[in-house]
């Protein structure tokens, strides 16, 4: 009885070790330290995970809380986050409408898509729109442009201001545009009067053109 009470008491003195790492899962590389906890034969003990810039925790290898029994090794694995960013541009001022910053483990795929955006139309969009995410940063880059309120074209007679004929043209900003006068029975162009803007560039504000027409045989 005497040496059974010994070594109960042995083992309630005896040291054991719990080491704890924190590994890259896909190179084994410690992203920090082993940490030694050292307990008696039936202490209770507890581990954590710890948070790393630029990786996930992905899981653990052990019991992060038990009583102890014997020398343990609990094993944290995280994985690489790579960097997205997705710029949405207008393609005429090159400001960004939206810049989205993501996230996500390397290799694993991103998929980019384009967005609707008020008064805008896609213009270009990435070659490429789906792409290994890697240990760096990956750019995908959208261009739009905004929807022009258009223009109108008016032929006018220009003693009695009727209109002769009236169109409405739509576009885009930055769309070039040519308007001509026409021919209209009874009429002839008044080319005093003719418009200093019938070529030009579609604006986001309305534009008008203007030709005026004068009536065959009326002497003013």
């Amino acid at each position: 009885m005497h040496e059974n009470k010994n070594i109960g008491v042995e083992f309630e003195l005896r040291q054991y070790t719990i080491t704890v790492k924190y590994l890259d899962e896909v190179t084994n590389d410690k992203l920090n330290e082993d940490i030694k906890i050292i307990k008696h034969y039936q202490d209770e003990y507890e581990t954590k995970q710890k948070e790393f810039d630029d990786y996930q925790f992905i899981s653990v290898s052990g019991k992060e809380k038990d009583v102890v029994l014997s020398d343990r090794e609990i094993i944290y694995y995280y994985h690489k986050l790579g960097k997205v960013i997705v710029n949405h541009i207008d393609k005429l001022t090159n400001i960004n409408l939206e810049e989205i910053h993501e996230t996500g483990l390397v290799g694993d795929e991103y998929h980019a898509h384009a967005k609707d955006f008020k008064s805008y139309v896609l213009d270009t969009k990435p070659t490429v729109e789906t792409k290994g995410i890697i240990d760096g940063t990956i750019t995908f880059n959208y261009y739009y442009i905004k929807i022009s309120t258009g223009l109108v074209e008016k032929h006018v007679d220009e003693y009695q201001e009727i209109l002769l004929d009236e169109k409405h043209h739509s576009g885009n900003v930055g769309d070039s545009y040519e308007i001509s006068s026409k021919n209209f029975q009874g009429y002839i162009l008044d080319t005093q009067k003719l418009p200093t803007n019938s070529k030009g560039i579609l604006k986001e504000e309305l534009t008008e053109v203007v030709y005026y027409y004068k009536r065959q045989g009326i002497v003013r």
